[in-house]
């Protein structure tokens, strides 16, 4: 959760105001649309039962009513807050505003006509008008957020961003930052507060300098925006960051501290009006779990039935051309620490796991990874399989039995976990996954603590919704082979 503290300068103020008029001319366009084809349904077309010559109205005995309509839906758009979405909130989020708006607008058309001349309209009209608007104007927010996400998975409109803090929450905002293109920031990169060596990096992030550099850099790199993630114990350098954003008309936020809580599983309520902060249950946990574990059962049982003639072709390549057993197993750490063996296509070596530390000094992955792009213990047919990643296809079954889950972090081994800081644990209170954040961003050549990050950010914001847009974007990035190696 991030703070807003103060409003953009005056020229992005314009801005904002002049879309958010744009955008309330064509929801009243979409909106007349909408009412004149529920019209033209019930009129022109008879959707409904039968008219007699008597019954038929023209459409200009309806202009009372599609006027209040069309002043109605801009109200009700104001008071569901259709017109003051945050940058970060869902579609699903907007189209419910946007579908409870009018229904709010035409609930008080209802109330107000039928008062009026309540036997005179057709209550089909009023019914397809509720059924009519959202759908169109949902249409036209779902074009323009395809439209606008295509545009900034090019670099086009991006407002530049400076993250300030080298810290846990910095890391976390970097990084929620990269793997969301969505939300219309370019990186720059950002200032230290003396977590970082002069120079270093944090991931493919760069440090631009110390804090103090704040206004050089703002100028530097034409910076639009600055998340102020420092200690809540530097309030004396927060002040004086928000005072620089100010005075270079910078819009900026800042991550409220809480003791190094995160916002994300506080659970905020009152006694007598007096606030308290509590912690919500971590990890996927009830009707959550429910959810996830169905999607996992199904999709597992699925592709495991219908990729059965697939698993028979690659096992067949896999014995002709080397011996030795079809899969490979290992023993990896699940979810709190729990090992399972865990299964996959061969393909490597036989003697693989004896050649890796001979191999050590090759080692192109940091921490406690181990990843080469040219592996040589690696055979053919195996190298074919892991740039497409058909050798993971047999973990379908770790899905079924309930060892693994469709998302979730990468399963390490019980190696890699020895080396791991206790923050980075949290990694473990969840499933493995076959894919997850790391894999569509980058996959083996995405550092290791990033990825991390990625599955830190993962567990506090699961949802469903999550899984499947993970799922689905996992076949572009296999197709496209980003880090396959």
């Amino acid at each position: 959760m991030v703070a807003s503290m103060v409003s953009p300068p005056k020229v992005k103020r314009r801005k904002q105001l002049a879309g958010k008029l744009l955008f309330g001319v064509l929801d009243l366009a979409l909106a007349a649309l909408a009412f004149y084809l529920s019209w033209w349904l019930r009129y022109e077309l008879e959707i409904g039962p039968l008219l007699t010559e008597f019954q038929y109205l023209p459409f200009g005995f309806y202009l009372g009513v599609f006027t209040s309509y069309l002043v109605l839906i801009l109200v009700a758009f104001q008071i569901t807050r259709v017109y003051r979405l945050r940058r970060s909130t869902g579609l699903l989020d907007e189209l419910g505003r946007i579908f409870l708006g009018s229904a709010l607008a035409v609930f008080v058309l209802i109330v107000i006509f039928s008062m009026y001349q309540p036997a005179v309209y057709s209550r089909l009209v009023f019914t397809y008008i509720g059924l009519s608007t959202p759908l169109i104007i949902g249409a036209s927010r779902v074009l323009f957020r395809i439209g606008v996400d295509m545009l900034r998975r090019r670099g086009r409109l991006l407002e530049q961003l400076v993250v300030v803090g080298g810290g846990m929450h910095g890391k976390m905002i970097m990084q929620q930052v990269v793997t969301q293109p969505n939300l219309g920031y370019r990186l720059v990169g950002f200032l230290d507060d003396g977590h970082f060596a002069r120079g270093a990096h944090f991931g493919r992030i760069r440090v631009l300098g110390a804090v103090d550099r704040l206004a050089d850099v703002v100028q530097a790199y034409g910076v639009e925006r600055v998340i102020i993630a420092l200690p809540a114990t530097e309030h004396r350098r927060i002040a004086d960051v928000m005072d620089q954003c100010k005075a270079q008309g910078v819009g900026f936020h800042l991550i409220p501290d809480l003791f190094e809580i995160q916002l994300n599983t506080v659970d905020i309520d009152s006694i007598g009006g007096i606030p308290i902060i509590g912690l919500k249950d971590g990890g996927i946990v009830g009707w959550d779990f429910f959810l996830k574990r169905l999607l996992d059962t199904i999709m597992s049982s699925a592709v495991l039935i219908l990729g059965s003639p697939v698993f028979l072709i690659i096992a067949l390549a896999i014995k002709l051309e080397s011996s030795g057993p079809v899969l490979y197993t290992a023993e990896r750490v699940g979810q709190n620490g729990k090992p399972f063996r865990m299964y996959k296509f061969r393909s490597m070596r036989e003697d693989a796991d004896e050649l890796r530390s001979a191999l050590a000094d090759h080692n192109q992955a940091d921490g406690p990874l181990f990843k080469m792009a040219n592996d040589p213990r690696r055979t053919r047919v195996g190298a074919w399989l892991r740039r497409l990643s058909l050798d993971e296809l047999p973990q379908f079954w770790n899905i079924l039995r309930g060892d693994m889950s469709l998302v979730g972090p990468r399963a390490p081994l019980a190696e890699e976990v020895a080396q791991y800081e206790e923050w980075q644990k949290k990694r473990l209170s969840v499933k493995p996954g076959l894919t997850g954040l790391w894999q569509v961003n980058g996959r083996s050549n995405v550092p290791f603590e990033e990825m991390v990050m990625m599955d830190i950010y993962y567990i506090d914001n699961w949802s469903l919704g999550l899984d499947i847009n993970l799922i689905i974007r996992t076949i572009p990035a296999v197709l496209r082979r980003d880090g396959a190696y």
